[in-house]
């Protein structure tokens, strides 16, 4: 079996097996994106973490003449709501520590982000493998056979899903 297919059958296996639910996952960056284009003009930079219900409610309620944004969808408010929880993060970084968790004997040890070649990306000493972003897909590479090349692995939202973050 070619290594980009181990770690996807690993991964994905590893997220069956511990129950993660498939759906819609929050994402950070679109909430970072959400916020700062409808909310940061009357907040600021920044507000404290409130849930999507609490967002809605706000909304319904017209707080602040929030009513204007009654048209966000309740994805865009969860997106919103994960970025005020964790406004530091971003989805390759969730995606990244998941997947260390979730293949250990792959992506090991576990590795410091960094950005290089328009790629963000981890490089796995112990097996001298790479994770990798970049606009919104995630990427593998096997340094040991580079013939395979840089294999696309899929969406980092899809993935997002399948980890249940």
């Amino acid at each position: 079996m070619r290594t980009h297919s181990t770690i996807a059958a690993i991964i994905v296996a590893a997220a069956c097996a511990v129950g993660m639910p498939s759906g819609q996952a929050a994402s950070l960056d679109a909430g970072k994106t959400s916020y700062n284009g409808n909310c940061a003009s009357c907040h600021g930079p920044l507000i404290a973490p409130y849930s999507a219900a609490q967002i809605r409610d706000a909304i319904r309620r017209n707080k602040g003449g929030m009513a204007i944004l009654s048209a966000l969808s309740d994805a865009e408010l969860q997106n919103i709501a994960a970025y005020l929880a964790n406004p530091n993060g971003n989805d390759s970084d969730r995606l990244f520590n998941w997947a260390e968790g979730a293949a250990p004997s792959l992506l090991s040890p576990r590795a410091a982000s960094q950005s290089a070649a328009g790629y963000y990306l981890r490089h796995y000493s112990d097996t001298n493998v790479y994770l990798a972003t970049q606009n919104g897909r995630v990427y593998y590479y096997d340094a040991n056979k580079p013939a395979n090349g840089v294999v696309d692995l899929g969406s980092i939202s899809d993935w997002l899903a399948q980890a249940g973050l």
